[in-house]
This record gives C-alpha cells, sequence and structure tokens, in this order.
C-alpha cells in the first residue's frame, strides 16, 4: 500500500502539471477519459497528445463543478463524454494522491474537479499520466505505483 512517502514522491512528479491548462479531453473506450497537457507532440496515429498525457483507465471518477455532479463513470455515455468535455481549456490548480489506494483528486479552475477512486487492490493500473521525458507513472493496482519507460506506441 502507498504511504506518505510514496504519495510525495508521485505529487512532485505531477507537480509540473499545475498551472498548464487541460486540452482535447475526451471520451475513449468504455469509461477510459484522457486529458492532455501542455504543448502538443507530433501525432504518431490518429489523435494528438500532449507533452503530458492522463490516462484515467481502471478506476472510478467523477467530474464535479461546485456543489455539481456532472457526471461518473458508470453514467450513460452521453453524459461521461460532456463532462469530459468540461474541463477542456480549465487549468489544473491542484493534484493530491491519497493513499493507501492512490485515489486522486485534481482540481480545476472553474470550481472543476476530477476525482479519481480505485477500484480493485489486486489487478491492473488506476490511472497513468505520460511524462515529457518519455516514462510513464502507472498508479495501482492498490497502492503500487511505478515509473518506466513508456512503451513505444503505448499512448491511446
Amino acid at each position: 500500500m502507498a504511504d506518505a512517502n510514496d504519495v510525495a514522491q508521485i505529487q512532485a512528479m505531477l507537480a509540473p502539471l499545475v498551472g498548464r491548462a487541460a486540452w482535447g479531453c475526451r471520451l475513449g473506450h468504455g469509461s477510459f477519459v484522457t486529458l492532455e497537457f501542455g504543448e502538443p507532440q507530433p501525432a504518431t496515429g490518429d489523435v494528438v497528445h500532449g507533452a503530458w498525457h492522463l490516462w484515467v483507465y481502471g478506476c472510478a471518477w467523477r467530474v464535479e463543478r461546485g456543489d455539481e455532479l456532472l457526471a461518473g463513470s458508470d453514467d450513460d455515455r452521453d453524459a461521461m463524454a460532456t463532462a469530459a468535455h468540461a474541463l477542456d481549456g480549465l487549468e489544473l490548480e491542484d493534484v493530491t494522491v491519497h493513499a493507501p489506494g492512490l485515489d486522486a483528486t485534481w482540481r480545476f479552475s472553474g470550481g472543476c474537479c476530477l476525482r479519481l477512486f480505485s477500484m480493485s487492490a489486486l489487478q491492473g493500473e488506476h490511472w497513468l499520466v505520460y511524462l515529457p521525458n518519455g516514462q510513464v507513472l502507472s498508479a495501482g493496482p492498490g497502492g503500487a505505483w511505478s515509473l518506466e519507460p513508456a512503451a513505444a506506441g503505448a499512448v491511446p
């Protein structure tokens, strides 16, 4: 399980994202959500990614704006897509990672928030962040995390 030292290391890696605007926010397969940050990178396929790329993969999530719940990962596709798009253009104000399961709260301008909740202690990544240095930060399963070189063409 993740502890305070793990959380501090992860948050330090994510700190350069604070102050950057999210773009290309979209719903992918199932309930996957992706957000781009930083300069667009040369396209390797049909989708252009940012220097930083958040992939909400194997976790539950919800998007909130103030006291309003826009949608969550179990809602219908239209509601999920609308919620993902609501983050487009908003500046990231803070990222907080929570022990022990590496749940995370991504706070944006305009009172918007993306909350990520781990669903399994034993299998699958919860969320991943592809970094400009070619590495990928993977959170999960459970409180486990890793920082490894991203496989070529692995960015969704």
